[in-house]
């Protein structure tokens, strides 16, 4: 494993946390490290997304990794390198492919909108790849998810207008035997 450290943290607020003690990543020719109090907010995955891609999972590592990177500027480490060391950080820990390439895509926008597409515009086509191609399937699933919520409000809204029917006609109000009602106290 490529991760020298185990990740220890602290929290540090509502969505924040910091590090306790340094984590090290042992890349191809550098080596890495998050010093013991870096900031961090794990995944930073818009509210919209989390029920998607969760702010922590097996990718926290590489997420840690990524947001120091993003805030240290580091010499010879652009924010596209940054995003790329996340890709691969990810791929080691294990995190699937689609997952991955995802979540990749995702802070990749973030950095070209930083620079204002200066950084590394050979990415875009890929970006715009990994968006629209997965973003089919969320929006297809988004759909059906949709139509069976429909479904479920109209059988609901149906529901309802047979119990308010049925409270009206007077064969459901006429009670038939006597009940008696539950007595509860404090001792029996």
């Amino acid at each position: 494993m490529p991760f020298l450290s185990e990740l220890v943290v602290k929290d540090a607020g509502d969505n924040d946390w910091k590090v306790v003690q340094p984590l090290r990543y042992q890349a191809d020719t550098q080596c890495f490290e998050v010093p013991a109090g870096a900031e961090t907010d794990f995944a930073s995955v818009p509210v919209l997304f989390q029920w998607l891609i969760p702010r922590s999972g097996r990718y926290t590592k590489a997420a840690v990794l990524h947001d120091h990177l993003w805030r240290t500027p580091i010499d010879g480490v652009s924010r596209g390198d940054a995003d790329g060391i996340f890709r691969r950080c990810m791929a080691e820990l294990g995190v699937p492919f689609l997952r991955r390439w995802v979540m990749w895509a995702g802070v990749r926008l973030g950095s070209l909108w930083k620079s204002r597409f200066h950084d590394r515009l050979s990415d875009v086509p890929k970006v715009l790849l990994v968006v629209l191609f997965p973003g089919l399937f969320v929006i297809a699933a988004g759909v059906i998810v949709l139509l069976f919520l429909l479904a479920f409000f109209v059988f609901e809204w149906g529901a309802r207008l047979v119990l308010a029917v049925a409270r009206i006609h007077p064969s459901f109000t006429k009670r038939t035997k006597p009940v008696n009602n539950p007595r509860i106290g404090w001792y029996s």
